[in-house]
């Protein structure tokens, strides 16, 4: 009888450590539903978002809001670089147009111009950005 319940009691021992072990490791990510009206304000949050993180020279955390792919081969500092290249003073998302695929996001970028004999001059510039749907949020695809 002893023997018995030693057995069972190693197996169950046994069948917990394995058991357990296949539920350790990343958690599965809830796949987005789209919902259109939902999707856009989404999308306008996460596009005023970086846009700010960008304003507050956040270029590590602007950076997490782009695809895992468009993360590939492009760097923060490449991330600064290009803003202050274009000047850009900032950014504030004006419309979303989503389908189940992508959204689009029109925003309005604030630059600085330089106009001959007149000097710097503040512009607004609408930009087209392309937000996607992965690991559960709308993440922004680098244009190349």
């Amino acid at each position: 009888m002893a023997m018995k319940f030693l057995r069972v009691f190693v197996f169950l021992g046994v069948a917990t450590l394995f058991g357990g072990c296949a539920t350790v490791g990343a958690p599965s990510v809830p796949e987005l539903v789209f919902e259109k009206a939902g999707w856009e304000t989404l999308a306008k949050t996460r596009a005023d978002e970086r846009w700010r993180l960008i304003q507050d020279k956040k270029y590590e955390e602007a950076l997490a809001l782009y695809t895992e792919s468009s993360r590939k081969n492009f760097s923060a500092l490449a991330l600064a670089t290009g803003v202050r290249n274009m000047r850009v003073m900032g950014g504030k998302a004006e419309e979303a147009v989503c389908s189940a695929e992508k959204c689009e996001v029109t925003v309005n970028l604030t630059i600085s111009m330089r106009i001959p004999r007149v000097g710097n001059k503040q512009q607004v510039v609408p930009f087209k950005e392309v937000w996607v749907p992965e690991k559960g949020g709308l993440y922004l695809i680098r244009e190349s």
